[in-house]
């Protein structure tokens, strides 16, 4: 799942993409143990915009910028990811759904990292869990989608339900 996320410029505000602010392109990807790794897309998003005018980009290496172990007991079978409701800088909605049968939701802080000098060509990014919230059996079976937007988390599993969510934030500043 792939979301882009505005940062806040170093007085606070949003820098938004209007203003001609940095925006950061997150991807998530769960995994057989449980957990989450978080990947700077940034870099490979303006590569594949420029490709569209010039020759296709070289391949390149990605690591994960943060890895989130033990959001699941067991398996990671689907990831939601979407900018945080209410137009929050630099924060970032993460909602799994696993074989635990759980649907965990995480809000991540996302800022430019220390090896961003000014510009976001390039630039690393920091993430780190502001906070984690946990619905134990979610489903009574394991779920097997997550989708989002817009602060409604809707779920499916193995169950043959439908389950809607809905996630606010009472203070993120």
């Amino acid at each position: 799942a792939v979301a882009a996320v505005p940062l806040a410029t170093v007085g606070g505000t949003s820098s938004g993409t209007s203003g001609g602010g940095s925006v950061a392109v997150i991807g998530c990807s769960g995994a057989t143990d449980g957990a989450i790794a978080v990947w700077d897309l940034t870099a490979l998003s303006v590569a594949h915009a420029a490709s569209t005018v010039a020759p296709p980009p070289a391949p390149m290496e990605l690591r994960p910028v943060a890895l989130i172990p033990r959001s699941h007991q067991s398996g990671v079978n689907s990831i939601g990811v979407a900018p945080a409701p209410g137009g929050f800088p630099g924060r970032l909605l993460v909602a799994s759904g696993g074989d635990d049968q759980a649907l965990r939701v995480t809000l991540l802080s996302v800022t430019l990292g220390p090896l961003a000098a000014g510009t976001m060509a390039g630039a690393e990014i920091a993430v780190s869990v502001a906070q984690t919230l946990s619905v134990d059996f979610a489903h009574s079976s394991a779920i097997k989608g997550v989708w989002m937007a817009g602060g409604v988390i809707a779920t499916t599993s193995h169950d043959q339900r439908l389950r809607v969510w809905a996630a606010t934030l009472e203070d993120c500043a």
